[in-house]
């Protein structure tokens, strides 16, 4: 699985079992250097862990354009 398949959201990929065993370095990573971090389950994308003010962003976004249509 490569970035570009991800559309370019996330600066690594990491798969669910290490991101539980290294949940706390994950967050560190998002919180402190702004990393989005995508996590693999089964080969598949499962969810993307971002820094709180981008996820805030992107909802605002969202809702403007909801609002707008």
């Amino acid at each position: 699985m490569t970035h570009e398949r991800l559309s370019g959201v996330a600066d690594r990929l990491v798969l669910s079992d290490k991101a539980r065993r290294s949940f706390r370095d994950l967050l560190n990573e998002v919180e402190h250097q702004g990393a989005h971090i995508t996590v693999v389950r089964y080969k598949t994308p499962a969810a993307v862990v971002v820094p709180i003010g981008w996820y805030e962003r992107a909802r605002e976004a969202l809702q403007g354009k909801q609002d707008g249509a």
